[in-house]
């Protein structure tokens, strides 16, 4: 956008341009203060959430296999097969074979390896060996020119809203992505991410003074969360070897792309995982998550693929009337009634059971919540347990009147209407409780209590659900 669409479309004056830059930063920094980048984020669902994880490997994939020389341009249909005879692509081919080898056998530094075999292959083949190690860098500085916000051109406006939104969503999406993949996401929030969103905007502000576009999170981060890299200091120790760096830019700059292109391809690989949390079984989550994926590779912008995400899932939200449901269950002020179509579905009602019915995670063993059917009833469980499932049962129904119909998460639950009775299904299993049950002598439950566990074995208590 800088380039193309402001300064050679628009013919902006690069001092213009960066000057927006810097407004931008300054925007982003407030909003970050005041927490209204965390509402933000926390607004997005979890399935755009997962989508941009996958998206982001896509896209790193797309960068890597055209730096192979593996996809190249093509005329007719924008994209085509290389030659895969080339010494680009058959080093770039040797190099993900190395890297993924080291790397499944768990050697450490694997990446590092492969890209020196790969680069020491290039130079021998292509007879390129590097002449030049060092050199004094050369830095200057830009006047930013803020007349056109000033006189609030809408041009210059239009500019710095574009840059605060890439800001926003491209550092949220790559956040995300990245501490998605290191494993330090808690409850779908990710740890530091004011002081993030603080760093990007004052290095954007800074940078502007250097001629640098806005600064986002590089995607190319995940190599090294796959290294092994948890904490700030490998920021820190990262920022030092950059900081030296300008000084080697010359053997730096003589390292061929092509031995970096496999690591993307490895690193987007390894990122497809998350597709498999996300439901695809449900149109109004597969489809903006579907697009939010593809998007970012063919547009190249991690952002791009976050607007079409949330703007269908907004569509559908509306279209397929779960706003409705929404809303009237917001509005319902008897706390016994209140269905929460999530994980933590009856994880507070301990009743006389002594531990909750579901724990955190996808129904885990979903038939746990009747193995009180050891106790007899006479052993002075009976009555109580007996409620226990009669509230259970009717907060199901009582939702059911509500909604035909649940679909969030692959983590959440499903909910149906069968000719009788009610049935809760998640990832976990499935589970079927009769509008009136009761305890048998025996101990077990009467009048329809149907439970499938994780493995998919099923355990029957009292009749058959009709």
């Amino acid at each position: 956008f800088f380039v193309y669409s402001q300064v050679l479309g628009l013919k902006v004056p690069l001092s213009q341009a960066l000057a927006c830059c810097f407004v931008a930063s300054i925007v982003v920094a407030v909003l970050a203060l005041i927490r209204a980048l965390s509402l933000i984020l926390h607004l997005v669902p979890d399935s755009i959430k997962l989508a941009v994880v996958v998206g982001m490997g896509l896209l790193l994939s797309f960068i890597g296999l055209q730096t192979a020389h593996v996809v190249v341009r093509d005329e007719q249909t924008l994209v085509g097969l290389g030659n895969l005879a080339s010494a680009e692509v058959l080093l770039a081919g040797l190099g993900l074979t190395i890297i993924a080898t080291l790397h499944h056998r768990q050697v450490p530094g694997s990446i590092i390896v492969g890209i020196f075999m790969t680069a020491i292959g290039f130079y021998l083949v292509k007879n390129t060996w590097p002449h030049e190690f060092v050199a004094w860098p050369a830095m200057g500085t830009h006047q930013l020119d803020f007349s056109q916000i000033k006189a609030m051109n809408r041009d210059a406006l239009s500019a710095v809203t574009a840059y605060t939104l890439v800001m926003i969503f491209d550092i949220g999406g790559a956040m995300y992505g990245l501490c998605n993949l290191a494993g330090i996401v808690k409850d779908g929030v990710v740890p530091g991410a004011i002081p993030t969103y603080l760093a990007a905007a004052a290095g954007t502000a800074m940078g502007a003074f250097t001629g640098t576009t806005p600064l986002i999170i590089a995607a190319e981060s995940a190599v090294g969360i796959k290294e092994g890299g948890r904490t700030g200091l490998v920021a820190v120790t990262v920022s030092l070897c950059f900081a030296i760096s300008v000084f080697f830019a010359p053997i730096l700059q003589a390292v061929p792309s092509v031995a970096t292109a496999p690591v993307l391809v490895l690193v987007g690989a390894m990122m497809m995982g998350e597709a498999g949390h996300i439901n695809w079984t449900s149109m109004p989550t597969a489809v903006p998550a579907f697009l939010c994926m593809v998007i970012q590779p063919f547009t190249f912008s991690i952002a791009n693929g976050i607007y079409a995400g949330l703007l269908f899932s907004f569509t559908l939200w509306i279209t397929t009337g779960e706003f409705y449901y929404y809303f009237k269950r917001l509005l319902r002020t008897d706390s016994e009634d209140v269905f929460q179509p999530s994980m933590q579905l009856l994880a507070d009602s301990r009743g006389e059971l002594g531990e909750p019915l579901l724990h955190n995670g996808p129904l885990p063993a979903i038939s746990q919540a009747v193995d009180f059917k050891r106790e007899s009833a006479t052993g002075g469980r009976g009555s109580s347990t007996s409620s226990l499932v009669a509230s259970m049962s009717r907060r199901i129904m009582h939702d059911m009147a509500a909604s035909p119909h649940f679909s969030r998460t692959t983590h959440d639950l499903l909910i149906g209407t069968p000719s009788r009775g009610s049935y809760m299904a998640g990832a976990g299993g499935l589970a079927y409780a009769g509008t009136s049950p009761s305890l048998g002598n025996d101990g077990s439950i009467r009048g329809g209590a149907y439970f499938t566990n994780t493995q998919g074995h099923n355990s029957q208590h009292g009749s058959s659900p009709q």
